[in-house]
């Protein structure tokens, strides 16, 4: 497979990732909760999955013009999830959960900018 094909498919392959996690979030965040507030790992839930959709986003629409609308977009998805669940019983808005999203993202980037830098170094050791 040519390089250029084997970059079409991995785009897409995120594309389709990033969507259904963004389904299952959904569901997640939906599903009635009788859990205290504060009492379970909810924050380092927000960390975990943030940080994965925002990896997906940048595999599947990488061009570095994108980046703002794929970390607006993310951040909307957080606040819309907060805003919904508003409503719901059992569940209420959090200014931390979606803070934790935000967060997520920026641990994603921390990360990706660590990797390049050490790939960089690397490089220039041979």
């Amino acid at each position: 497979m040519n390089t250029e094909r084997a970059q079409w498919a991995l785009q897409r392959l995120s594309q389709l990732a990033l969507w259904v996690c963004v389904l299952i979030v959904a569901y997640l965040a939906f599903l009635p909760s009788a859990d205290p507030i504060g009492a379970s790992w909810d924050k380092a839930n927000h960390l975990f999955a943030f940080a994965v959709m925002a990896w997906l986003a940048d595999l599947g629409w990488p061009a570095k013009r994108q980046a703002p609308l794929r970390w607006g977009l993310l951040l909307g998805y957080g606040l819309l999830i907060e805003s919904v669940q508003h409503i719901l019983p059992l569940r209420h808005f959090s200014l931390l959960d979606w803070v934790a999203d935000g967060v997520g993202i920026l641990i994603y980037l921390g990360l990706k900018a660590s990797w390049k830098h050490l790939w960089c170094l690397l490089a220039q050791k041979r």
